[in-house]
């Protein structure tokens, strides 16, 4: 099992949360972490790639996304 949590980034509060089989990618469950009215995303490596999927497209956000090392 994995545990997903979406935490303001301002005062670290969560705000949402998900579970997962440990074989689900975590970029599959993002938009059940977003609430919306986000200005910027941060998260690991895992997501990279996450500002070109199809259920992102409309959302206006800044990806801060971690890059693995190369």
């Amino acid at each position: 099992m994995k545990l997903h949590i979406g935490v303001d980034d301002c005062f670290g509060l969560i705000h949402s949360l998900t579970t997962t089989a440990a074989n689900e990618h975590d970029i599959v469950v993002t938009d059940r972490l977003l609430h919306g009215e986000e200005e910027q995303v941060w998260s690991d490596a895992g997501y990279q790639g996450i500002e070109e999927r199809d259920e992102h497209e409309d959302r206006e956000v800044e990806w801060n996304i971690s890059v693995r090392p190369g």
